[in-house]
């Protein structure tokens, strides 16, 4: 097998990632690891500037093009071994690299990093965008549904979902309620644009959606929880998921169903993305039926972030089985 430095990579190209068996398309241009998670497939990698050598993986069959430079070196005998970097290679044709993909037992280990603050974005009027941008040398990498804490001076750390893609790289985005997060919020109004932010992680995790499932899947938040169901829906239309999708979202009037229209965008394009939006504080029996009445209950796989309110899991519970609770 060979490898060579050249920026032009063909239109049609694709890798396959070994063990997995994954196959992802590579338009011109893109490297690996931006073409693996746009499908919502988590590689290894860290800076995604050709920096750190996080991403270093063996080109087993095909070759692997430069699409972009690095400062990161591979010493010869590697190379001639045909390991490369993702974030700055592209197929030529069909390549096929051996890499650890995260998932369900290899997830991205926490640690602590130093973000931007970009922006407090209001959502509703009792929640909050928090905009926050990783620096290029330290990116946070993790998959949909996990948490970061916030760690804030003069604030209690917070445990917090992540509503971003991963796909989204350096950009990461956070749903504080105003009320319950009043500390955390008061700190970051008082930040400007482009100062530091303390964050730990990421942290948590349950199994991935997967394409292969063939199953039904349902998402379940209540107020500012539906940031892990914006994740993982994310996550689910960069698979490609062809199998029926449902939301109930729950949410008191003080939050709201702040992201209305983006799921209503989403159930107009997707065939099969029916959502329910209801008062949290009556129970959701009617619309959990309505929304599973044209779904095989055995097959279902079911995501559910609650904040805790354990008094939702008796008609969850009664409804769908054995429900992964985020």
């Amino acid at each position: 097998m060979t490898t060579a430095d050249d920026n032009q990579t063909d239109v049609f190209a694709s890798v396959q990632m070994l063990p997995s068996g994954h196959r992802v398309e590579v338009p011109p241009g893109v490297s690996v690891v931006e073409a693996a998670l746009s499908a919502g497939i988590y590689v290894p990698y860290g800076c995604n500037n050709g920096t750190c050598g996080d991403c270093v993986a063996r080109v087993v069959s095909g070759e692997l093009v430069t699409c972009r430079h690095s400062d990161y070196v591979i010493d010869a005998a590697r190379k001639q071994q045909g390991f490369r970097l993702l974030c700055c290679t592209a197929p030529r044709g069909v390549a096929v690299v051996e890499v650890q993909e995260a998932d369900d037992d290899h997830l991205p280990a926490a640690g602590d990093l130093s973000i931007k603050l970009q922006k407090l974005e209001p959502l509703s009027d009792g929640c909050t965008a928090v905009k926050l941008r990783c620096m290029r040398s330290a990116v946070l990498r993790y998959v949909a549904g996990q948490k970061i804490e916030l760690r804030l001076p003069g604030a209690t750390p917070l445990r917090v979902t992540l509503a971003s893609c991963p796909c989204e790289g350096l950009n990461l985005e956070l749903h504080l309620e105003n009320d319950r997060d009043a500390d955390q919020l008061r700190v970051l109004h008082g930040l400007r644009r482009g100062d530091e932010v303390a964050i730990h992680g990421p942290l948590g995790g349950a199994p991935l959606p997967r394409s292969e499932w063939a199953a039904p899947v349902l998402l379940v938040a209540i107020d500012a929880a539906f940031s892990a169901v914006q994740s993982l829906l994310a996550h689910l239309i960069n698979i490609d998921y062809e199998w029926p999708i449902r939301v109930l979202w729950l949410a008191n009037p003080a939050v709201g169903h702040y992201r209305a229209n983006y799921l209503r965008a989403l159930g107009d394009t997707l065939d099969d993305l029916r959502f329910e939006l209801t008062d949290a504080r009556v129970k959701p029996t009617v619309a959990l039926t309505r929304l599973l009445e044209d779904v095989d209950r055995n097959g279902l796989h079911v995501y559910a972030a609650l904040q805790g309110d354990e008094a939702l899991r008796v008609p969850l519970e009664a409804a769908a089985p054995a429900p992964t609770y985020l």
